[in-house]
Parts: C-alpha cells; structure tokens; sequence
C-alpha cells in the first residue's frame, strides 16, 4: 500500500493519500490510470489490468489486486524451478 500511494501521489500531485482513497476522486483519469498500470509494473514487476484500476479504484482494494498478481507470478516461477 505505501509504494502504491507514493505512485499515487507522484501522479496526482498529492502529499497524502489514505487507503480508503479513490483514485478518480482524488483526480485520476484514464490517462492517469494508463500511467499508473506503467508506474505499477516498473515498482512491482507484474502489469496490472487497466480494468482493474476503473473496478478497484480505492487504494487498499488495489493493494490487494497488486499482492494477488505478484503472489501469482511467484508461484508460477515456483512451479517453473520444481518441473526443471
């Protein structure tokens, strides 16, 4: 949740962001969003889906989406060392 909120801020020009924020009322927009899934994937290492930002706009829900699709990525990497 704080990495995601320093993007946030860096985005929206906003010194504080809470977890229960919503993206687009604190000001983001599609454009924005598009840079945030850019921001998100260089932080983050996973990409996250454009659709996910418009149906979980609040910070902590989105924190949540991050975690789940990271936690995905390693347990594919995971599977991947077990068949090699």
């Amino acid at each position: 949740e704080d990495i995601l909120a320093d993007i946030w801020a860096s985005l929206l020009k906003i010194r504080r962001i809470g977890r229960n924020d919503n993206f687009f009322e604190l000001g983001g927009h599609s454009l924005s969003a598009t840079q945030l899934v850019s921001r998100v994937r260089a932080a983050a290492g996973v990409t996250l889906p454009l659709a996910e930002v418009f149906d979980r706009p609040q910070l902590a829900d989105m924190a949540a989406c991050i975690e789940a699709l990271i936690l995905a990525v390693v347990g594919t990497e995971a599977e991947a060392d077990v068949d090699a």
